[in-house]
């Protein structure tokens, strides 16, 4: 009779997906669930009143006129596929969690489309800058929250069928500090420190561009801003407080990456790469409008106007966010050991 040796309680984690098989799972996925969106959300265009339908699709979230063509999802695979690169550092960071779910809807819904620095319907920024009414928003926001969970579901599924959701062999198990993971919630402090960050470097970014770049010229000669309302509405003055409650959506949306960037030499600039790019580049506009699939076509040079300011206002932001953040962990560390080293002292004497 043969011995068989003990099983591990657990096997190692398996490898994390390559960028190749990430890329193209996220970019495929991503347009199959914009197409399985944007079909229902088209029929309930028609429901809304004609000007309203007319403001919508002229910014093509989730609504195109006409129908869905080639350029459409050559667009939304490029779309994913941008998102994708975006992400590709955090990939331990988010398929090696409990509950991978909520990382990546906070990611698809919570950035990407509820906090996208572009003005569009479904945003917060939108809400303040477009004309889009209430139901328009409502609209898109449930399309884009449809959106998002359905990418936070079938992302781990997708990656799991092809052998490379790098998780164990054997058993989910919650993720530990050796992972780069947070153990530990982090709290309403920095959440409060991310805001107050967030709206100081917004207001002071937004003042220094407004006096280099002539923004009301903008406003009234291009295309872009033609369903935007004008510089002097109430509605856009109350966009500079709502940076509060916007800056704590973002916070808790990117509260799970901070840890693995805490103390990591660049993790600035890995912080800037993750909210520029899923709040910027990974908007239904820029990629779409750039390849011309939107109404509202996009160029190099009008991306001139606003894209300046809010990569200049992410970089110093993240760089900021980050340092305080290490300074914090140092100092923490420090009474760490300082109290064990007073716990030793005392228990030798």
């Amino acid at each position: 009779m043969t011995k068989h040796a003990p099983r591990p309680a657990s096997s190692a984690p398996q490898e994390l997906p390559g960028l190749p098989i990430w890329t193209v799972a996220t970019a495929t996925l991503f347009a199959a669930s914009w197409v399985l969106v944007a079909l229902p959300a088209d029929a309930a265009l028609r429901l809304v009143p004609d000007a309203e339908r007319e403001l919508l699709e002229a910014f093509g979230v989730y609504a195109r006129p006409g129908a869905i063509g080639v350029l459409d999802l050559i667009a939304e695979l490029a779309r994913g596929a941008v998102l994708a690169l975006i992400l590709a550092p955090f990939r331990g960071v988010v398929l090696r969690r409990a509950r991978p779910f909520w990382v990546l809807f906070g990611v698809f819904f919570g950035l990407v489309a509820l906090g996208s620095v572009e003005p569009l319907p479904g945003s917060l920024e939108g809400w303040f800058y477009t004309r889009t009414s209430l139901a328009g928003h409502g609209l898109i926001v449930v399309a884009a929250a449809l959106h998002g969970a359905l990418m936070a579901w079938g992302l781990p599924r997708a990656l799991s069928r092809l052998g490379a959701d790098g998780r164990t062999a054997t058993r989910r198990t919650r993720p530990t500090a050796s992972s780069g993971d947070p153990v530990r919630r982090p709290g309403w402090g920095r959440i409060a420190r991310f805001t107050l960050l967030h709206v100081v470097t917004y207001l002071a970014m937004g003042l220094l561009f407004f006096a280099l770049q002539d923004y009301t010229e903008a406003f009234a000669t291009q295309e872009q801003f033609r369903y935007f309302r004008p510089l002097d509405d109430p509605w856009v003055a109350a966009a500079i407080p709502a940076q509060i409650p916007r800056g704590m959506l973002l916070a808790w949306f990117v509260t799970p990456f901070v840890p693995a960037l805490v103390r990591r030499r660049g993790g600035g600039l890995l912080l800037f790469a993750l909210l520029f790019g899923t709040t910027a580049l990974g908007s239904a506009s820029i990629v779409p409008g750039l390849l011309g699939a939107t109404p509202t076509r996009l160029t190099l040079s009008t991306l001139l106007v606003g894209i300046p300011e809010v990569a200049t206002q992410m970089l110093v932001f993240s760089l900021a966010f980050v340092a305080w953040e290490s300074r914090r962990a140092r100092r923490a560390e420090a009474k760490d050991a300082a109290r064990s080293r007073d716990g030793e002292q005392g228990r030798i004497s």
